[in-house]
Formats: C-alpha cells, sequence, structure tokens
C-alpha cells in the first residue's frame, strides 16, 4: 500500500509517501523539487516518483492512497483530465501502473492522510535540519516533458487590407480607407 501527497508552496516543492508492505513493514519517504510545479503538477509527480520507487523495491501489486479527488478521478476515470499538462501526466500514470500486475488508486479523507501530509510539506521547506530517520530524495526536473501547444488566431487585424493590397493589388471600397492603405503600403514590403 502507497500513502502519497504532494505540497507545492511559495518556499518550495515535495513530496511525503508511506510504503507499507504486505507484511506490515512501514518506509517513510520525503521527496524535495527543486522545480517549479503547481499544486497538481506536485500531486502528480508524488504519485509518479513513488510508483517508480515501489517498482524498484519490487512491488508486484499496489494500492495507492491519496486525498486529492482530481487526481483519484482522473487516474481512475471518474473526470477528464483537460489541461494539457495534465493529460501527460495521466497518461505517464497509466504507463506506469502497466509495471505492476494489479495498480489500483483509492482516494482517502485528509484526515487519514495526516502522516504523509505532514511529510510533503516537510519536503517542501528548507533541506536544513530535516530529520534523519526519513528517506529523502531530490528530483532536479520534471518526471514528463509537456507539450507546448501554441495557440494562432487567425482572425483579421489592421494588417489585412494593407497585405491584400501589398499581395493582390486589391484595395477596400471605400475612397478614404482605399487611400490610406495606399500610403501606408509605402512603409511595408511583403516576402
Amino acid at each position: 500500500m502507497l500513502y502519497v501527497d504532494g505540497s507545492a508552496t511559495s518556499k518550495g516543492n515535495g513530496a511525503g509517501l508511506i510504503i507499507v508492505s504486505p507484511e506490515g513493514h512501514v518506509r517513510e519517504h520525503a521527496l524535495k523539487f527543486l522545480f517549479k510545479a503547481s499544486n497538481n503538477e506536485a500531486k502528480y509527480e508524488a504519485l509518479l516518483a513513488d510508483m517508480d520507487l515501489c517498482y524498484a523495491l519490487g512491488a508486484e501489486h499496489l494500492c495507492a492512497f491519496s486525498d486529492f479527488q482530481l487526481i483519484v478521478s482522473q487516474v481512475t476515470g471518474a473526470y477528464e483530465a483537460r489541461d494539457a499538462t495534465m493529460v501527460v501526466y495521466l497518461a505517464k500514470v497509466k504507463e506506469n501502473s502497466l509495471s505492476f500486475k494489479t495498480f489500483e488508486i483509492k482516494h482517502v479523507p485528509r484526515s487519514k492522510n495526516r502522516q504523509v501530509d505532514a511529510l510533503s510539506k516537510l519536503a517542501s521547506s528548507s533541506l536544513d535540519g530535516h530529520p534523519k530517520s526519513i528517506r529523502w530524495e531530490i528530483l532536479h526536473q520534471l518526471t514528463i516533458t509537456p507539450e507546448i501547444v501554441v495557440w494562432v488566431d487567425r482572425s483579421d487585424t489592421w494588417m489585412n487590407p494593407l497585405i491584400d493590397y501589398l499581395r493582390d493589388n486589391t484595395l477596400p471600397l471605400d475612397p478614404k480607407d482605399a487611400s490610406c492603405i495606399k500610403k501606408k503600403s509605402q512603409w511595408y514590403f511583403l516576402y
């Protein structure tokens, strides 16, 4: 079982996790992120890092618990991920889940997730004076490479009549506008 939480604050970002083996052994782990992340990104980063750790420890079946309803609902399919970055994170979680024979994620009330919440807040704060009993790891970059989406607005602008004149020698019907375009065209070239 994996209990996970991420934290994004003005002082830093981090994650906490508690792994409970089938035999009942408990392992606490804190992750410090040395990159900027939104709260949603920190939660996904925490889940992905923790899935990787559980896989490295030899887990074949994983049941993850998180108090963050949005991510749990996106992973289970109850909610749709719409933000481009969240779509990439969700795809990465689904890909990583294939490493396990079984994987499930469940929502747990915040009151039942206090210990891991405290670990995530500790990880998002300064590294100075951290408890030696907790395993620490530092992540230097995002787990995913977000797709960059650039929207291009193709609606008409003040340049369209000028481009039409320079390209096709087409002028507006209004004589005043046509005269204005002719005067402005002397300052521009169309390649």
